[in-house]
This record gives C-alpha cells, sequence and structure tokens, in this order.
C-alpha cells in the first residue's frame, strides 16, 4: 500500500505571466472605458492566481520498500481559456498518456534504485517533473516541493504510515 507523500499542482501559467495578463487586460479595459454587462460598466475581478489557474497535478507516492510511483492527473478539457470570466469547470481524470511520455521513461528509473537515496531520488523526479511542464508552457512550484523534501524525514513517514516495519 502507497502513502502519499504530496499532490503538485499543475498551473496553467506562473505566477508571473498571470500577473502580467492581468495588468494587460485591465489596461486594455481603461483604454476602451471598461466592461459592459447587462448595459453597466463593471470592474474585471480576476482571482487570486494559485486557485484560478490550477489545470491538473501530479501525485508522488510511496511504499514501505521505498519505491516510488507518479500519477499524473490532468482536466479533460482541450481547450483551457486564460481569461479567468471565461473558465469552465472541468473534470479532472487521470493522464494514461504520461505513461507513454519520455518524462515517465525517464523517472521511472528513480522509482526503485539503490544507487540513490529516497530524498535524492525524489530531487530528481521533480526536476524531471519541472522540465516536462515547462516544455508544455505549464508551471509547477518545484523550489517548494524541493524545501519540503530537504526538510522532512522521509524514513519516519514511512515507518509511520506502516507500524509493522517498527
Amino acid at each position: 500500500m502507497e502513502n502519499q507523500l504530496f499532490i503538485i499542482p499543475i498551473f496553467l501559467r506562473s505566477p508571473e505571466q498571470y500577473e502580467l495578463e492581468r495588468i494587460t487586460k485591465e489596461r486594455s479595459e481603461i483604454e476602451i472605458g471598461g466592461q459592459y454587462q447587462f448595459g453597466k460598466l463593471f470592474e474585471l475581478k480576476w482571482p487570486p492566481w494559485q486557485y484560478n489557474d490550477i489545470i491538473g497535478s501530479f501525485e508522488v507516492l510511496v511504499n514501505a520498500h521505498k519505491v516510488l510511483f507518479v500519477h499524473k492527473y490532468k482536466t479533460e478539457s482541450k481547450r483551457i481559456s486564460r481569461n479567468p470570466n471565461e473558465r469552465k469547470i472541468h473534470r479532472i481524470i487521470l493522464s494514461y498518456e504520461f505513461t507513454e511520455s519520455s518524462c515517465y521513461k525517464k523517472i521511472i528509473k528513480y522509482f526503485n534504485t539503490s544507487k540513490l537515496e529516497l530524498k535524492d531520488r525524489i530531487l530528481k523526479i521533480l526536476d524531471e517533473l519541472d522540465n516536462y511542464v515547462k516544455r508544455k508552457n505549464y508551471f509547477i512550484d518545484v523550489i517548494y516541493y524541493q524545501n519540503i523534501i530537504n526538510s522532512l524525514d522521509i524514513e519516519k513517514y514511512i515507518r509511520i504510515g506502516h507500524p509493522k516495519l517498527e
């Protein structure tokens, strides 16, 4: 049985890209005299970046034998609007094509190798996932998870999740 180590949200864009688009949209509204809806002027309010732009996630799991697993979940939509007012709610489903990707073939070698410690394997996997989403022009906050891994006692976490090991 696996323990979930963490879920890494995949964002449509980075915080910087989001802020640039928000500012650009607000400037264009000012230049054209604002937006009208139902005959009245309204102000466009963009929700916070970290809640607006999640389009999927990576789930990182570890079992009692220190074997890692990674699953990718994604929105079922083919097109995702970058305008928060036009965004639709989509189901998030398991991505089977991820297991066929070159990224998955690279990270699978870190799942159960005795040459590297568990923390090092996880950090390598995080780097590969970061490269994978950058190629698709998406964003994950890999530094946040690297800091967690570097400060976490993963061995103790595994033992707590599997009391028979103690």
